[in-house]
């Protein structure tokens, strides 16, 4: 007698349901409640999810280009952090009127600083987001 014909004999008799087979049901990425798999992780570890990392590089960049990580501009990086998490961003620009700042959103770290007047004549690469915000 076949394998499965035997299978199906004791699943009729004991009521219980077989697992479901290969490719049905749920996919291993699916988002749970619309979250991604950082943000659920981040908040099974306790982490905060406004928390955020500067660079070695960026944090020389802060002092070279006497930008000031205040309170407001920390609140709106944490926001665009967020944002941008929300949208799939990865490697984004986040412009403000203090400045610019090349983020990784999956690492939430500050990579880069620039200031206003630097933006005038340059060029930006790698990036597949951008997020404007007033501080």
């Amino acid at each position: 007698m076949d394998i499965r014909v035997i299978a199906n004999m004791l699943e009729n008799v004991s009521g219980t349901q077989r697992p479901q087979q290969h490719g049905q049901g749920l996919s291993g990425n699916t988002a749970v409640s619309g979250r991604n798999f950082a943000s659920c992780f981040n908040e099974a570890l306790g982490k905060p999810k406004d928390d955020f990392q500067v660079s070695a590089h960026a944090q020389k960049r802060f002092y070279e280009r006497s930008i000031m990580m205040d309170s407001a501009l920390r609140s709106s990086l944490s926001t665009a952090f967020r944002e941008l998490e929300e949208k799939g961003g990865k490697d984004s620009l986040v412009l403000t009127d203090r400045g610019a700042f090349i983020v990784n959103v999956p690492n939430r770290t500050v990579v880069t600083a620039m200031n206003l007047n630097e933006l005038q004549n340059g060029t930006i690469t790698n990036i597949d987001s951008v997020n404007m915000r007033k501080v």
